[in-house]
């Protein structure tokens, strides 16, 4: 028989459920599961939650390279050659040779030696196939042609191996954009396959023939720059410099004769003998003393000169008359009077040689600046008459 605690415990546990026992109650697990809900097996791992939390990010420190100077007597690494050369550069760099003689100086001296070695058999085979092109044996020609752009081209391969690493033949040898092109079609042509005999030699073949002809020596000079010895790059470059100051010199002199104010003598005169021009006033100014100015017979008179433009002189020159083949006139006193306008700047008479066909010439000193006219007044003659071979004004 069950006491009065265990009547009131099954009593309890019989009627509705108190409100404190509902947690409980909530957390029973029922006998069977439901079809609202699957079961997970016993051994099924916890459930992670769906949201973790982020850990926060570090940020990486940041690695700065320090420049360290190089040491005492290491030269930094020279850059590496352009693949191609503007043309001012280009010509700069064939008056200085700077480029070329720092490209040189970096060969060891026996790499040198056998370059230069081998360049030479390039332009020997290349000379002789000039011969025999020009005494009719084109394939010839073109074979050795052919064999010296090659080697020529090992000798640049070669060359871009030391000193620009990956570049493409013809590139960093310090040509032009057009020039590197033109060698680049020389080494397609040598790669062309041509006649072994001479009579099956088409005229296509021929004009590929002179092309590489052509062509060749600007790789061999471009080479020889690259691989000369610094003595000879510097005698190249000071004979370079010295034609360049020659040629200015020679151009501005070209240019100021051009555009100076031309310096030239007109005449006049009071008379001449005769009507023809054998006579004529102006050809005392000419420059040819095979031609004279005369005056009528037995007259005195006078010849004008007029520089222009206006000058500066130091003294007048005269040449007498000689009136070939009579020799039968010759001036013996003269007055000469320097003008500037109106204005007289100075006068001076002066003796003639008497010598009848001597044809002297006869300097009279006078200092006058800005002349516009000089009067020459022949104040005696000899024989039939007076005159002037030629007038000279000297510059002060």
């Amino acid at each position: 028989m069950a006491g009065p605690d265990e009547t009131d415990s099954d009593a309890s546990a019989a009627g509705a459920p108190d409100a404190h026992d509902e947690p409980a109650a909530a957390r029973a697990v029922p006998d069977a599961p439901t079809t609202d809900a699957p079961v997970e097996p016993d051994d099924a791992p916890a459930l992670e939650p769906t949201e973790k939390p982020v850990a926060p990010v570090r940020a990486e420190p940041k690695l700065e390279l320090e420049e360290r100077p190089l040491p005492r007597g290491v030269a930094p690494a020279p850059p590496p050659p352009p693949e191609t050369t503007p043309y001012p550069a280009a010509l700069l760099e064939s008056l200085l040779l700077r480029d070329s003689a720092a490209r040189s100086a970096r060969l060891a001296g026996d790499v040198r030696a056998k370059l230069r070695s081998d360049l030479a058999l390039v332009t020997q085979r290349r000379d002789a196939a000039e011969i025999l092109a020009r005494h009719g044996h084109p394939a010839e020609a073109f074979a050795l042609a052919r064999e010296s752009f090659l080697g020529a081209r090992r000798i640049a391969q070669k060359l871009l191996s030391l000193q620009a690493p990956g570049v493409a033949f013809p590139g960093a040898l310090g040509f032009t954009a057009s020039s590197a092109r033109t060698v680049d079609a020389a080494a397609k042509l040598a790669e062309r396959n041509t006649p072994e005999r001479d009579d099956a030699f088409s005229p296509d073949d021929e004009r590929a023939l002179s092309s590489l002809l052509e062509i060749a020596p600007t790789l061999e000079r471009r080479l020889d720059r690259l691989t000369a010895p610094s003595r000879d790059l510097w005698l190249l470059r000071i004979r370079r410099l010295v034609v360049l100051a020659l040629a200015t010199v020679a151009f501005v002199a070209a240019v100021l004769y051009v555009t100076a104010p031309k310096r030239e003598l007109m005449a006049s005169a009071s008379a001449w003998w005769g009507s023809s021009d054998d006579e004529h006033p102006r050809n005392a100014v000419d420059g040819d003393e095979s031609t004279e100015w005369h005056l009528p017979d037995a007259a005195l008179g006078f010849l004008e000169v007029r520089p222009m433009p206006a000058r500066d002189i130091r003294a007048v020159r005269l040449l007498d008359t000689r009136n070939p083949p009579f020799f039968d006139r010759v001036t013996t006193r003269v007055r000469v009077t320097a003008f500037a306008g109106d204005r007289q700047l100075a006068t001076r008479e002066s003796e003639m040689p008497a010598s009848i066909g001597a044809g002297r010439w006869v300097e009279i000193p006078m200092v006058a600046r800005g002349v516009d006219r000089v009067r020459i007044d022949i104040l005696a003659f000899s024989q039939k008459g007076g005159g002037l071979t030629e007038v000279a004004l000297v510059d002060l």
